[in-house]
């Protein structure tokens, strides 16, 4: 039998710290968890991974000794599991809305195949391998909402979540429609002796402008924009 976890002085002293310098309305952020102060003595969770449970459950019990209460009910849980993980995301992405004020359009009926890759040149970055401040090419995805014609302006990861794989890897300039080929593809294309078909592409289209990164070193399919297919 399992003896039921209880605080010690310390845990409820760094606790009260924690909620003594929270606004209402601001957010906490501790572990695996993330809360909001609604009240004097009230938080609400708003997310948390799934292995966080046993965690929240013991805050819950420091927040119990403290007097203070927390609502649970509507909280987010993140699944552990990273293929989870990315389906719950993609999920959520499919109710993001138009950004702009008044406009409630949701960003999957906006003609996501339609979107612009855009190059906003060298910006400051920081290389993850050596910690060092270098620059790196900023590329956004631009979608035009259908109702208000709002320029919405996407990080490509955020593209890749509410447009899927197929269109992520596909880029449409004027002349051409790359779509790019998983390994799985490339491995059924060269088996069917129809590996000459495809193009394996540098930093460069055919047309000699920049690609965005992540077409960059790919195999790929190349066909001609079709005149319908023009904006």
């Amino acid at each position: 039998m399992s003896v039921a976890w209880s605080p010690e002085q310390s845990d409820l002293d760094w606790t009260l710290k924690q909620l003594n310098a929270l606004g209402v309305d601001e957010v906490w952020s501790t572990g695996e968890m993330q809360y909001k102060r609604t009240g004097v003595k009230e938080l609400s969770l708003l997310t948390r991974t799934e292995r966080a449970g046993e965690a929240h459950a013991r805050l819950l019990t420091v927040l119990s000794e403290l007097g203070w209460s927390c609502d649970d009910s509507g909280a987010a849980i993140t699944p552990d599991d990273p293929m989870e993980q990315m389906l719950h995301a993609q999920r959520e992405a499919q109710d993001w809305a138009c950004p702009s004020e008044d406009c409630d359009t949701r960003l999957v009926d906006c003609g996501l195949e339609k979107a612009r890759w855009v190059s906003h040149g060298l910006q400051l970055a920081v290389n993850p391998n050596t910690g060092d401040e270098t620059e790196a090419e900023r590329w956004l995805v631009h979608l035009r909402c259908v109702d208000c014609a709002e320029d919405i302006r996407m990080n490509p990861l955020d593209y890749a979540l509410i447009a899927g794989d197929d269109l992520f890897h596909t880029y449409t300039t004027a002349t051409h429609v790359y779509h790019t080929l998983s390994r799985e593809a490339l491995i059924a294309l060269v088996d069917a002796g129809e590996g000459d078909t495809g193009t394996a592409l540098g930093s460069r289209d055919l047309d000699g402008d920049l690609l965005p990164p992540h077409l960059q070193g790919t195999f790929c399919l190349i066909s001609d924009r079709l005149e319908s297919e023009e904006e």
